[in-house]
């Protein structure tokens, strides 16, 4: 799915209960400009983070102008992500990223909103008046919120887990993702959790031809951002049966060697 000029993304994992059907994928999306910002300090920092995604994929991946990573994860209420899956999310960055003054990860709570669904203007609000964390000197930063509800965009048959919206902020939708897992035929919850933080960091990371260029095409053609290999990580489209068996069994999907070249082509491990 794609609205032309600017993008988002997210990642949508179907869940079919009677077949046990899973499927994911992302989709683009509108401008990454913000209209209520009401941070008054720090504006440069802030115009900074408020860039489309895959516009500070070089920054991430290299240490060329910021050899620090900051990570403020905020979490809505009793919404609260995994240790293990931040600690997965943390591993994952740091074999990817070169930023050798250390990736630190910060996980606080807020008020949860109570929204039983989110608009990306509900969500780019609630960032607006929480996210306290920007780029600053040596220092990157990126947000993660965890929402207590889901997304206005899920469907009957289909619920939104994740997007990435700006360069450095990206949305989870816990209550969809503790819904979905934990249950008999579905991942851990940890492992559903890490799945989505790192795809959706993928996306701000550049993948797939977003902002990190491909060094052999691998775009899926009929998914833009997406890699054209249904077992690699940014995959838009996974079989129930492989994507099920994966996280059950086999653990988190990886990365292809098309994606790992890429980044590592700008700038990454």
């Amino acid at each position: 799915m794609n609205n032309s000029g600017n993008t988002f993304t997210k990642l949508l994992l179907i869940f079919f209960l009677l077949s046990i059907a899973v499927l994911s994928g992302c989709q683009d999306s509108i401008t990454s400009s913000n209209n209520n910002n009401n941070n008054s300090q720090n504006s440069s920092g802030i115009t900074a983070n408020r860039q489309d995604v895959g516009k500070s994929a070089h920054d991430l991946l290299s240490a060329d102008s910021h050899s620090t990573l900051f990570i403020q994860m905020l979490y809505a209420g009793n919404y609260k992500p995994t240790q293990a899956a931040v600690d997965s999310l943390k591993s994952f960055l740091e074999s990817r990223l070169h930023k050798p003054n250390g990736i630190t990860i910060n996980l606080s709570m807020i008020p949860a909103p109570g929204k039983a669904q989110y608009s990306l203007n509900d969500i780019k609000n609630i960032e607006d008046n929480n996210r306290s964390i920007y780029n600053k000197g040596d220092t990157l930063a990126v947000y993660y919120f965890f929402a207590d509800g889901s997304s206005d965009q899920d469907t009957k048959n289909s619920k939104i887990l994740g997007l990435s919206y700006f360069n450095t902020s990206i949305v989870l939708f816990e209550k969809n993702i503790q819904n979905y897992s934990g249950g008999i035929g579905q991942p851990s919850r940890t492992k559903l959790e890490a799945t989505v933080m790192r795809h959706e960091f993928g996306h701000i990371l550049g993948l797939v031809n977003i902002g990190t260029p491909m060094v052999k095409p691998h775009e899926d053609p009929n998914h833009k951002g997406h890699c054209d290999n249904q077992n690699c990580l940014m995959y838009w489209n996974v079989n129930t049966s492989d994507v099920v068996q994966n996280i059950l069994n086999s653990g988190i999907p990886q990365l292809d060697q098309n994606c790992l070249n890429d980044l590592k082509n700008n700038g990454g491990k």
